[in-house]
């Protein structure tokens, strides 16, 4: 895919910026079924992937990147709990034993943050959004 293409099925003018790359693949997203349009759903992860690798590429002036707080996860608007709670989802999918247990990530979706009333929007969010970077994960996690 050439780097014209890449801006065209994203919709967004060439940027480096990966915050504005990932929240219009996000948008693009909801529009693309992957069982009605499997070739769509192709081309958009492509474009994304395409544009990610141009930004972490031409990244800043001297050659040195930027790091977001949580390996390239943006989640300075969520508490510290919930920050913390991410990067537990992190350590467990990182061990390949953790993430084919299923009783791992029960216990992990049973923790207070996951389901309070207070929290459970915030965490779904924050989790869901970073999904998107680690989501090989066997069937039992998903359900």
């Amino acid at each position: 895919m050439n780097n014209t293409d890449i801006w065209k099925i994203l919709e967004i003018p060439e940027t480096t910026d990966m915050m504005a790359i990932t929240a219009a693949y996000r948008t693009k997203l909801v529009t693309v079924n992957p069982e009605d349009d499997a070739q769509g759903f192709i081309l958009l992860r492509e474009a994304y992937e395409g544009a990610m690798a141009y930004a972490e590429e031409n990244q800043g002036d001297n050659g040195e990147k930027e790091e977001a707080p949580i390996e390239g996860n943006n989640l300075e608007n969520f508490s510290p709990e919930i920050v913390n709670k991410i990067r537990e989802y992190f350590e467990l999918y990182d061990d390949i034993f953790k993430r084919a247990d299923p009783k791992c990530f029960k216990k992990y979706l049973d923790d207070p943050i996951c389901n309070e009333l207070d929290t459970s929007d915030d965490m779904r969010e924050a989790l869901l959004g970073n999904m998107m970077d680690r989501f090989m994960l066997p069937d039992h996690a998903w359900k």
